[in-house]
């Protein structure tokens, strides 16, 4: 007979290796799904004369329907107003682990409360949940929170290791890390020229961050010249990358966007393949999650000693519960964006939320915006536009007969002739005849 330490070590290792083995097969079940592997159904009755062939239906990626455009307008305010409800009511000293404990546990009851609300009867609610279980909570929550939590860890580890410049530009090639990830798991091109709006939307974040002045730009054009354009450009980048450790800085950066563009692919294969995950549920299983996670590794922690005095401050100070809850109620709209239009377009809502945050906080300082951030909010909506306009048919590479545009010549659909008192092979005939 084995002793106990082995058998219970056996038993972990035969569990985890379960858990693995369910989100393999479930992002396999989902990604096939997704890009349209069709399953077995019973043969169709014949029908007296053939009809013309039925459209494909529409995906998330051919247009943004009212929902989409409506949690990513959503996303871009709240994306806005968060900085300045920080600075306003958060003090510098509170206990960060403390203040992400609570935005998770808000989360769970927020979503929770929006999965009701939207539920349209008992019997769909009841529906929704049955399909919750332990072991499909740990397959489809477990590893994505689990990314998330590495990729805000190597993100802190990089901005210590990097200048603020060279930081916040390769932060944004996250959005190309979702394309990328969006197209291994769920088959989703881009085409070309929705490749050339990611790349806009990289150009435009760099231009509302003031990495490049557009005043000096414009100033070196008015000078005739493009070797003076060339030199304000060389000087806007030369701290680029200056005295940063590629090991520590670099490194830890690019792969933060790859895990977090990794991560926000799988929540999207989860919620949009096959009859798809519900966005609140998802939401609430992803917090559940990580509040239990993190509240287990302050077990361990110089921080969890300092939890509970903390959180007694906070309670003295209830406007300090009020960016905790907007940061929450983020969590939940990013949930609603990636489902209803996927993690790739969730980035053009964030940078469009840094232009709304120049637009908050010059309204609230008095002031106006700068020639930057009227440019580069110029840069987004045009990259938005481009993205929405020339989409491939669904991010699949536009199919057959799709030209540069995404847009391919439809073949005239012939008249078909219905004579009352026919029957089929005169119809037949008769549409022949038409054709």
């Amino acid at each position: 007979m084995p002793p106990p330490s082995a058998s219970i070590g056996s038993i972990g290792e035969d569990a985890v290796d379960k858990i693995l083995d369910d989100v393999t097969d479930e992002i396999k079940r989902s990604s096939k799904i997704g890009m349209g592997v069709k399953s077995r159904k019973a043969p169709a009755k014949k029908r007296a004369r053939p009809s013309p062939p039925a459209a494909a239906p529409p995906s998330s990626d051919d247009g943004l329907s009212p929902a989409a455009l409506f949690y990513m307008s959503l996303l871009s305010l709240q994306f806005a107003i968060q900085p300045t409800l920080t600075q306003r009511y958060t003090s510098p000293d509170v206990n960060r682990s403390l203040l992400i404990m609570l935005q998770e546990f808000f989360k769970v009851f927020l979503a929770g409360g929006m999965l009701y609300a939207t539920s349209p009867s008992e019997a769909a609610l009841a529906r929704t949940l049955s399909v919750w279980s332990v072991r499909s909570w740990l397959a489809v929550a477990g590893v994505p929170a689990a990314l998330y939590a590495l990729q805000n860890r190597l993100a802190l580890a990089a901005y210590q290791g990097l200048d603020a410049v060279t930081f916040n530009t390769l932060n944004q090639t996250k959005t190309l890390s979702a394309a990328f990830w969006c197209y291994v798991f769920m088959g989703k091109r881009q085409t070309p020229v929705q490749c050339g709006a990611l790349l806009m939307l990289l150009v435009a974040a760099v231009v509302i961050e003031g990495t490049v002045s557009v005043g000096a730009l414009v100033e070196a054009g008015k000078g005739g010249g493009g070797e003076e354009v060339l030199a304000v450009l060389a000087k806007s980048f030369a701290g680029f990358g200056g005295g940063a450790n590629f090991v520590a800085g670099v490194l830890p950066c690019l792969a933060a966007s790859l895990i977090s563009g990794l991560a926000g692919a799988m929540s999207q294969v989860f919620m949009q393949s096959g009859s798809g995950r519900n966005a609140s549920l998802y939401s609430m299983e992803l917090s559940a999650f990580s509040f239990l996670t993190l509240a287990v590794s302050l077990l361990w922690s110089a921080d969890g000693g300092d939890v509970v005095g903390s959180f007694w401050k906070l309670l003295a100070k209830p406007w300090t519960f009020l960016p905790i809850i907007s940061n929450a109620c983020g969590g939940i709209i990013v949930g609603q964006v990636t489902k209803h239009a996927g993690s790739v377009r969730k980035g053009f809502a964030l940078i469009l939320g840094i232009v709304l945050t120049g637009v908050v906080q010059a309204v609230l300082g008095g002031g106006g915006l700068t020639l930057n951030q009227k440019v580069g909010g110029g840069i987004v909506v045009l990259s938005m536009y481009m993205h929405q306009r020339f989409g491939g048919g669904g991010g699949g590479g536009g199919g057959k007969g799709a030209g540069k545009g995404g847009k391919g010549k439809e073949k005239p659909k012939p008249v078909e002739i219905s004579v009352r008192g026919k029957g089929p092979k005169q119809l037949d005939a008769a549409n022949k005849k038409n054709k």
